[in-house]
């Protein structure tokens, strides 16, 4: 069931994406992405990924009900972070402990046999301030057709991973909740091997300036991600 459908009643706007432009030749020449330094005389080869932006793509607000989504059901959803996980150090000693804490607190929600974060199944993001610019956006998994994906490498020196980026549609929707906050931190599925009748994915991007959610004084976004695996019990 689309969003739309759960929440019919959300403020909305339109905004401009960018998204992986749908060229024949990638049906030919798979897109990549390389991280890291390159020879200078190598640097036009970094990457062969070409973007086209559509306007006016629908974008709901989901502040007062992120409360009712589920992660498993819609692909991401809001959950309280603990006042003894906010004190820790992120950006230092207290580091380690962040990661087992935050894992514990998905193994729970998803009632997991095993969690470790290491790289991505779920992920779990949480701004560190009040977000006031380059809010977290949520693609609703529902309104995306298989032949709307397409695989990309992402390549460094010491790695070659595939992601999927979606074709510029006009039929996507997009949602977010204003100001989130350091309490507040998302969960949602990069990929699911085995999702059942559940969400698969949930594509995400991020986005500058959202009208009156951006003030001349805010402070750059700071926010911290998790990349977990996870291991559930077969359904």
């Amino acid at each position: 069931m689309a969003l739309r459908s759960e929440f019919p009643s959300l403020p909305e706007s339109h905004i401009s994406l960018s998204f992986l432009e749908d060229l024949p030749e990638y049906d030919e020449t798979k897109p990549y992405y390389f991280s890291g330094p390159l020879p200078e005389e190598q640097e036009e080869l970094r990457t062969n990924i070409r973007y086209q932006t559509l306007n006016r793509i629908p974008l709901l607000n989901l502040r007062g009900q992120e409360h009712k989504l589920d992660v498993e059901k819609h692909g991401f959803e809001i959950i309280k972070v603990p006042e003894s996980i906010l004190r820790l150090d992120v950006r230092g000693a207290g580091r380690g402990e962040y990661m087992e804490k935050m894992a514990g607190a998905v193994k729970r929600r998803l009632n997991a046999t095993f969690v470790v974060c290491y790289n991505y199944k779920v992920s779990v993001w949480r701004p560190l301030g009040v977000v006031h610019e380059c809010d977290l956006l949520y693609g609703d998994f529902t309104t995306v057709a298989p032949t709307d994906l397409h695989a990309v490498d992402r390549a460094s020196s010491e790695y070659v991973g595939e992601v999927y980026m979606l074709k510029p549609r006009s039929h996507y929707d997009w949602y977010w909740v204003d100001h989130q906050r350091p309490d507040e931190a998302s969960i949602f599925i990069s990929f699911d091997s085995h999702p059942a009748s559940g969400a698969p994915y949930c594509p995400h991007t991020s986005k500058p300036k959202l009208g009156s959610n951006t003030t001349s004084s805010a402070s750059p976004r700071e926010s911290i991600e998790l990349r977990l695996i996870v291991f559930s019990p077969a359904a």
